[in-house]
């Protein structure tokens, strides 16, 4: 007959026991760096932002999609262009504009005449939505990314434990710079670029 000694929280997470509670305590309780040191380097699973499209047919768009008329790797340009968007929503639902917005002199909606001079807006709300949803996908951000360990790493089956690792951030250099800007300086660069003559909202 032998003594059969009970099986601590060390043992349990030498044999990778993630659903068992005191495992996922002394887990918790560890830093990035030691989890991959006492478990190897995990599996990572990034959530980025996806563009939603139009709920109407023929507008927004999506991945797969020829691409909009209006492109611009400038993420001040696209929060003008999504500004002006926004405006006109407010505007067709009967509710106050923001401030923000001109339609008289902004660069993406102002009234010019088409060939048979007929005042038409300058981009069509529909390419309008469509370059904001464009711009979501080109931006890159990370709505969230966890670290992914698996109690067998070869199969990846049995329970895991995750942590999250980063979140609301960009992958795309331009937008991570420009929102890292202070205020001041990218309202300054979307006037910019909503009213490209000089003239201030």
């Amino acid at each position: 007959m032998t003594d059969e000694y009970p099986v601590g929280p060390l043992q349990k997470l030498a044999r990778r026991e993630f659903d068992d509670p005191d495992v996922r305590k002394m887990l918790a309780g560890l830093d990035l760096s030691s989890l991959i040191s006492k478990l190897g380097h995990p599996e990572t699973s990034t959530q980025y932002a996806e563009p939603r499209g139009s709920m109407a047919k023929g507008t927004g768009w999506q991945q797969g999609e020829p691409l909009p008329s209006i492109q611009d790797e400038d993420p001040a340009v696209m929060q003008a262009v999504a500004r002006c968007a926004t405006a006109e929503i407010q505007r067709s639902h009967g509710f106050p504009v923001r401030a923000l917005h001109d339609g008289r002199r902004c660069a993406w909606c102002a009234p010019t005449p088409d060939e048979h001079g007929v005042m038409k807006p300058a981009f069509p709300l529909s390419e309008r939505l469509a370059a904001c949803d464009l711009a979501v996908f080109r931006s890159r951000f990370v709505v969230v990314e966890f670290a992914i360990w698996h109690a067998d790493p070869d199969t990846r089956r049995g329970a895991t434990y995750q942590r999250t690792v980063r979140q609301d951030e960009y992958d795309n250099p331009a937008f991570r710079e420009f929102w890292a800007l202070p205020v001041a300086a990218r309202e300054a660069r979307i006037v910019a670029a909503q009213y490209p003559e000089g003239v201030t909202a």
